[in-house]
């Protein structure tokens, strides 16, 4: 089983992301990266899921990451890319 480039393709959904309208799935994708510094859903932190599926479901916002600011800044800055490319 061949394996998975995990840096190109947290750098495909990245550049996916950045061109308005940006697809649920594309933030889903790249939130699930194992790249991005929240965790995975395992145990007590659910953060990974829990964001991937809000985005899946509308919300964008990352409310999820605000209980650790950074995690929550770079989200505000990843999304605030794509708002600027489109202006």
């Amino acid at each position: 089983m061949p394996e998975r480039d995990v840096i190109g393709g947290t750098a495909l959904h990245l550049a996916r992301s950045r061109r308005p309208p940006t697809p649920a799935m594309v933030l889903a994708r790249l939130s699930l990266s194992p790249l991005m510094p929240w965790s995975a859903q395992t145990g007590r932190d659910r953060t990974e899921r829990d964001l991937a599926e809000s985005l899946m479901g509308g919300d964008f916002r990352g409310t999820i990451l605000t209980a650790t600011p950074a995690h929550k800044d770079l989200w505000h800055d990843a999304r605030q890319l794509q708002t600027r490319h489109a202006n």
